[in-house]
């Protein structure tokens, strides 16, 4: 099953390293980190609404985020809820590049409260996929039109809020001349021939 839910004090991120100028940035999902207050600038906390409605703060699970190109006016983000199988899962999550075995892989599973749009339905704790420190880039680049289009096709298709459609439709996208194109795909086809 799929349902529009949304997953607060995270934020939609392209900060996971693409493969330029084709794919400078891929989809993951970033906490939003604010400072403390304190003296200490490098310190960084979570905003978290707390089950009775007071805010509290949470400290980060890693030093390092990236900033956002384009922020959404809330500190939430929205999209696919979706129940699958372990063996659906497994599928998805190779198609990822997550393995048991790779120490090199892009994304890390982390464990996030999503909010399902339909109030009837209580919330759930779900899996989400951030990019690896190694990967993620201290600031988010433009996503490709190519993959800019799936998210907002997607975002179309569940109903998602119509301000968090309008966030996808106004976010930059990359666009490359044809020539660029050309030359990055003959640049992949050669680094892969000789890769080999």
């Amino acid at each position: 099953s799929m349902e529009a839910a949304v997953v607060q004090n995270y934020r939609l991120a392209f900060n996971m390293r693409g493969f330029p100028p084709l794919e400078p940035g891929m989809g993951s999902l970033e906490p939003i980190t604010i400072t403390t207050g304190t003296t200490d600038d490098s310190s960084t906390a979570l905003d978290k609404h707390d089950d009775d409605g007071t805010r509290s703060r949470v400290c980060s699970s890693s030093s390092s985020s990236s900033t956002p190109l384009h922020s959404y006016t809330h500190n939430e983000c929205h999209g696919a809820l979706v129940k699958l199988s372990a063996e659906d899962y497994e599928k998805v999550a190779r198609s990822e590049g997550i393995s048991a075995d790779s120490k090199n892989q892009g994304y890390e599973e982390i464990v996030v409260t999503a909010i399902p749009y339909d109030s009837r339905r209580p919330p759930v704790q779900a899996i989400a996929l951030r990019a690896r420190e190694h990967v993620r880039l201290a600031k988010d680049p433009c996503p490709s039109v190519r993959y800019m289009n799936i998210l907002k096709e997607g975002a179309q298709e569940l109903g998602l809020k119509p301000c968090y459609q309008e966030f996808l439709q106004n976010h930059p996208v990359q666009i490359n001349s044809s020539v660029i194109r050309k030359i990055a795909v003959l640049n992949l086809l050669w680094t892969a021939l000789i890769s080999f």
